[in-house]
């Protein structure tokens, strides 16, 4: 994909979305042969006149689990792990 086309889809997303600068950078990428397939990049680089970033296959995952589970209460505050515990959930 030329850095041009890539930076063109970056800028849309970015009008429409604040991004997280540590986010992850994924690509769902399929041949057209075989279905879609989720791929982690490592840090772009520049090598000459082209900008390369390395694909590794990463698991799928279910975006509004991942999301709910990021804004759950760490395991030690949670009142089912502590019996008789007195909290704000446990009265």
């Amino acid at each position: 994909m030329a850095a041009g086309k890539f930076a063109a889809i970056i800028g849309k997303v970015a009008d429409h979305l604040a991004l997280d600068r540590s986010a992850k950078l994924t690509f769902e990428v399929s041949d057209g042969i075989r279905p879609m397939e989720l791929y982690r990049a490592s840090q772009p680089t520049l090598v000459g006149d082209t900008v390369q970033a390395e694909l590794s296959p990463r698991p799928a995952s279910c975006k509004p689990r991942d999301r709910w589970l990021q804004v759950q209460p760490p395991a030690g505050n949670d009142c089912r792990a502590t019996p008789g515990a007195s909290s704000a959930c446990c009265g």
